[in-house]
């Protein structure tokens, strides 16, 4: 290639490098993912200083619900891994790796998050009969940047087709979700030592009284003890 047609093809490449449009950090989806990160970051704090978040007074729904074995997840604060979400979130919507790219990243996550969030909260109703004011805050913020990613969705983005591009997350996510809830709802613990069968049978015979609370951590813990054996304690 000759001088001239070098310098003529770099003249090319420059000016289309400086008309390209500059790829912006997408900024609704970063504050919201920025608010997400405080609220689970004081959640968390709360959860491993032992105390009660506010408006969660003792005994109260949120309370049940942040005391519960669903407040954990392979023993850390599920509050924690929320933090990590929102985290990720926000890092995706400052890159500047292609808006189809990121688009397609920031839709999987939330859709994730908001699935999560959802199970977490039917898990709240059925299983413990308590709402978390805190938890419904998360909520609404993950459905939030899911409608606005939605809303900014590039024309390129699913040339697949809305059809196939949900059931390849269905796939993912629904199987995932679900491995998350057999873990945190205890199926999976370690087998009971078959002794305490005659303990807890021993503590029925014997007049004994097992007072408790479904709030109560504690009660919780002890009753996981016995396993499948305390629904033999009196």
């Amino acid at each position: 290639m000759s001088r001239k047609s070098r310098s003529t093809a770099h003249a090319t490449r420059t000016a289309s490098h400086e008309t390209s449009p500059k790829i912006l950090p997408f900024r609704p989806v970063l504050w919201l993912a920025v608010a997400g990160m405080v609220l689970t970051a004081y959640l968390a704090y709360v959860n491993l200083a032992g105390g009660n978040a506010a408006l969660c007074t003792a005994g109260s729904g949120c309370d049940v619900v942040q005391q519960s074995r669903w407040s954990e997840f392979l023993g850390i604060p599920s509050a924690l891994w929320g933090f990590g979400l929102y985290a990720l979130i926000a890092l995706v919507a400052l890159s500047r790796s292609g808006k189809v790219k990121r688009w397609r990243r920031l839709f999987s996550l939330s859709v994730f998050g908001v699935a999560y969030s959802l199970f977490l909260t039917a898990v709240g109703v059925f299983d413990l009969s308590s709402f978390c004011f805190w938890c419904l805050a998360s909520l609404a913020l993950l459905v939030a940047i899911f409608v606005l990613v939605l809303m900014k969705r590039p024309p390129t983005a699913l040339e697949e087709g809305w059809g196939r591009w949900a059931l390849n997350h269905a796939i993912v996510l629904l199987p995932l979700i679900a491995v998350i809830g057999v873990v945190q709802a205890g199926v999976l613990a370690r087998p009971v030592d078959p002794r305490l069968e005659a303990l807890a049978a021993h503590l029925k015979q014997s007049g004994a009284k097992f007072y408790g609370a479904n709030w109560c951590a504690h009660c919780r813990d002890q009753k996981d003890v016995f396993g499948h054996f305390a629904q033999d304690l009196p």
